[in-house]
């Protein structure tokens, strides 16, 4: 739907992820997904929705000699998220990095599950905004938010695009 642009791209769910990659994201990571995270992998292998993304395990890297395939929509990478990712945020340790959002035009926070299962949004110099005992409630907040950031966004002038070579 190109007469659409970025609004065809709003919401995009990915397909449920195979019970085998979960186990090899425990052996390659050195820790397991959480039980309330699996579980939800194990139907919907992440999302982009509105600017908010739960990271999933995308198909090209769970095959042998893995090469992210740049050629099709995946989600963003859970192991990375946690290898890497998630040590820019202070005062995290021992949470699991699970998702993040577009919290201002400069600033983007992320969702993390907390060793107690609840799970929390926080801010990179460590602050944590808001605490949700599931998913389900983390999501039931944070859509609309999200929705009506993006909204927000789009009623504005358009953003200059420019190239790699500096080209308007």
């Amino acid at each position: 739907m190109p007469w659409v642009g970025p609004e065809a791209f709003a919401f995009v769910l990915y397909p449920p992820a195979e019970a085998a990659w979960l186990a090899a994201f425990a052996r390659r990571a050195g820790q397991p997904i959480p039980e309330v995270y699996a579980v939800v992998l194990a139907a919907l292998n992440g999302c982009f929705a509105f600017g908010l993304a739960l990271y999933g395990l995308p198909p090209s890297l769970q095959e042998r000699g893995p090469r992210l395939d740049d050629r099709s929509l995946q989600p963003l990478d859970l192991e990375a998220a946690n290898r890497h990712w998630a040590r820019e945020y202070r005062d995290a340790d021992g949470e699991f990095l699970l998702g993040g959002c577009s919290w201002t035009t400069t600033e983007n926070i992320g969702y993390f599950c907390t060793a107690s299962g609840r799970f929390r949004s926080r801010r990179k110099e460590g602050e944590v905004l808001q605490e949700w005992p599931s998913l389900h409630d983390l999501l039931a907040d944070e859509l609309p938010s999200a929705e009506a950031r993006d909204q927000q966004r789009r009623s504005g002038p358009p953003l200059p695009w420019t190239s790699a070579r500096g080209d308007t």
